[in-house]
């Protein structure tokens, strides 16, 4: 039937641990950052189901990655001249 509600839902371990989808709505959030550094790809598997049954798919999710170490600098002082 057409009416008939439709419930959204992620599958698999991993991706349950990191991924986080509303059932009424299929909003997709984090339940935890992701970093790069750890992990920089996930194959994730969405459904969406009614009373007739239910269609999956994969979608590969790539991490992107941002600088969160603070930057170091060796042989301090540092000393420049500018000449005029």
């Amino acid at each position: 039937m057409d009416n008939d509600p439709l419930v959204f839902g992620v599958s698999g371990e991993e991706a349950s641990r990191f991924f986080a989808v509303e059932p009424d709505t299929g909003v997709v959030w984090l339940r935890q950052p992701l970093d790069r550094e750890t992990k920089s790809e996930f194959t994730v598997e969405f459904s969406v189901s009614d009373h007739q049954g239910v269609i999956t798919r994969k979608v590969n999710i790539q991490v992107g990655d941002v600088n969160d170490n603070a930057p170091t600098f060796h042989n301090q002082p540092y000393s420049v001249r500018i000449l005029e």
